[in-house]
C-alpha cells in the first residue's frame, strides 16, 4: 500500500524518531489517550461518556458506525479568519512560518491529537502538509518529503485519510476559477495539482478522493461562457477518473458542492453563482456529463444529508460546519439516516470545531473534539434505540398505506396512466378525507428519545 521513497534503514530511523514524538507528549503534555467512562463526572470533560469505539451497537462496532475524522485543515493550519480555529490558541508546534520544518511539527502534533482522540481518520488538502516552492517540481519535492513523514506516521498509529483533496481556493491564481479559468493555463496547474493530490491519496492508501470546487461558478452572465466553462468542468472531473484507474487507486471519488450557508451574505470564499451548490445541481451535472457511477457526494448535516441519501448519493458527511450539529437533536437525525442507509463507508464523519477566542490553551483544543465526538455517539445511540424500537417506521408504513394496494399501487409500480387517475377522481370525487399528519405528537415522541 505505502510507497517506497526511501531506503529502509533510513525508513526505521524516522518510525524510531516518531514513536519517540509521540510517546514524549511534545505537543499536548499531560494529556492521555481518551477513555470511555460511562459514569464519568460532570467536570471530567476529557473522557468519553458516550463514544465507545469497540462497543457493538446495532449489529457492528460503534467506531464503524460513526467513523470519525478529524481535519487537519481545522485544527492545525493557520487560521487568518478562512479557517474556523482561532489565532489566539498558544500552539508550540506552529511558529507561523511557512518552513518545511513547521509543516512537519504540524503532522506530528497532528498525528499525536488523533492518537489520543482514538480516531482512525483525518483529512487534508495538498497546501496543508507543505510549503508552495518557487516551481512546481521544488513544490513537488516539499509534498513528498512531508508525505514520507507521514507514511512515518501512519505506520507507528494505524491512521489513514479518509480523504485527500487539493486546495484550489487559496492561491490567488483561482480567483476566476480553477477548472473552469478563462485562462487555459489556470485550468491545467489546476489539473496538475490534482494530479499530485490523487498521488498522495494513492500513497497514504486514502479511502476517498475529495473534488471540492471552491471557485467554479461566474460573478456576472456577461462576461461568461458558461456552457463552455460546464464542458471544461466534465473533462476535468473526467480526467480524474481517467488518471484514477491508471494509477490503481482503489478510493471512492466524492465531489462537494459549495453550499452557501448564509445566502444574504456575499463571502469572500464563495461566487456569487457557484455552478454545485447544491444536491439537486449536483446530481444535474453528474447525471448530465454520465459521470454519476463515479462520484458520490460529501454533504454538511441536515437536509443536504436527507437528500443525498434519498437519491442513493451520500459518500460522506462534513460536519466542520458546527451550527449544523449544535444539539443532539441534528445528530440523532443523521445517524438515523445513516443507519437506514446501512452505513456510510468508505467515507465518515469529518470534524472540525471553533474554539471561542479566549480558549488560549491546547487543552481546549483538546476537550472541544472530546466533547463533539461524544456529542455524536450520543446522537448514534439515541438513532439506534429510535430504529430498532421501530415506532417510526410502523408509522410511516400506516401513513403510506393507500399506495399498498389497489390504485395506489398501480401508482407505486408505474402501471397507472393519467388516464386511471381520471377514472379515480370520478369515483372519490367529494369524498376527500384529510388524515393528520400528527406533526406534533411524532416529535414529542423524538424528543423523548433525545
Amino acid at each position: 500500500m505505502y510507497a517506497q521513497s526511501t531506503n529502509k534503514r533510513q525508513k526505521t530511523i524516522n518510525s524510531r524518531e516518531t514513536a519517540r514524538n509521540l510517546e514524549a507528549n511534545d505537543y499536548f503534555p499531560g494529556l492521555n489517550r481518551v477513555e470511555f467512562h460511562a459514569d464519568a463526572a460532570y467536570e471530567d470533560t476529557l473522557t468519553y461518556q458516550y463514544y465507545n469505539a469497540a462497543e457493538r451497537i446495532h449489529g457492528r462496532a460503534m467506531e464503524d458506525w460513526l467513523r470519525p475524522c478529524i481535519s487537519f485543515r481545522n485544527a492545525f493550519c493557520h487560521s487568518g479568519g478562512d479557517y474556523p480555529l482561532n489565532s489566539t490558541l498558544c500552539k508550540s508546534w506552529d511558529d507561523g512560518s511557512h518552513t518545511e520544518e513547521n509543516y512537519k511539527r504540524r503532522l506530528k502534533a497532528a498525528f499525536e491529537l488523533y492518537s489520543k482522540l482514538g480516531v482512525k481518520y483525518w483529512t487534508l488538502y495538498d497546501t496543508d502538509i507543505a510549503p508552495e516552492g518557487d516551481t512546481l517540481e521544488e513544490t513537488h519535492h516539499f509534498i513528498d518529503e512531508s508525505t514520507q513523514v507521514i507514511l512515518d506516521l501512519q505506520q507507528r498509529t494505524g491512521i489513514r485519510p479518509l480523504w485527500v483533496a487539493a486546495d484550489l481556493r487559496t492561491n490567488c491564481r483561482y480567483v476566476s476559477g480553477a477548472v473552469t479559468s478563462p485562462e487555459a493555463y489556470i485550468t491545467g496547474y489546476a489539473g496538475a495539482q490534482l494530479k499530485k493530490a490523487l498521488d498522495i491519496a494513492h500513497k497514504l492508501g486514502a479511502e476517498n478522493f475529495l473534488f471540492k470546487g471552491f471557485y467554479e461558478g461566474y460573478s456576472s452572465i456577461l462576461n461568461t461562457d458558461i456552457p463552455r466553462e460546464l464542458r471544461i468542468y466534465s473533462r476535468v472531473l473526467k480526467m480524474i477518473v481517467d488518471y484514477k484507474e491508471r494509477l490503481g487507486y482503489r478510493g471512492q471519488l466524492l465531489l462537494e458542492p459549495c453550499y452557501n450557508y448564509d445566502n444574504s451574505k456575499n463571502h469572500d470564499n464563495f461566487l456569487q453563482h457557484n455552478y454545485i451548490h447544491s444536491i439537486t445541481s449536483a446530481l444535474s451535472f453528474l447525471k448530465h456529463y454520465n459521470l454519476d457511477r463515479h462520484y458520490k457526494l460529501s454533504v454538511p448535516p441536515g437536509d443536504q444529508l436527507f437528500m443525498a441519501a434519498a437519491y442513493g448519493f451520500l459518500g460522506s458527511i462534513d460536519a466542520t460546519n458546527l451550527k449544523h450539529l449544535s444539539d443532539i437533536s441534528e445528530a440523532t437525525l443523521l445517524f438515523k439516516t445513516v443507519i437506514e442507509q446501512g452505513g456510510i463507508q468508505p467515507g465518515g464523519l469529518n470534524i472540525g470545531v471553533s474554539l471561542a477566542r479566549e480558549s488560549t490553551e491546547t487543552k481546549d483544543l483538546f476537550v472541544a473534539y472530546v466533547q463533539q465526538i461524544d456529542r455524536l455517539a450520543r446522537g448514534l445511540r439515541n438513532a439506534v434505540k429510535i430504529v430498532e424500537d421501530g415506532l417510526f417506521n410502523k408509522n410511516l408504513q400506516q401513513r403510506y398505506l393507500s399506495f399498498h394496494t389497489g390504485f395506489g399501487s398501480r401508482i407505486a409500480s408505474g402501471e397507472a396512466t393519467l388516464e386511471d387517475c381520471e377514472d379515480q377522481a370520478r369515483k372519490t370525487h367529494g369524498e376527500t378525507v384529510f388524515t393528520s399528519g400528527r406533526t406534533e405528537h411524532w416529535e414529542a415522541v423524538f424528543n423523548r428519545y433525545v
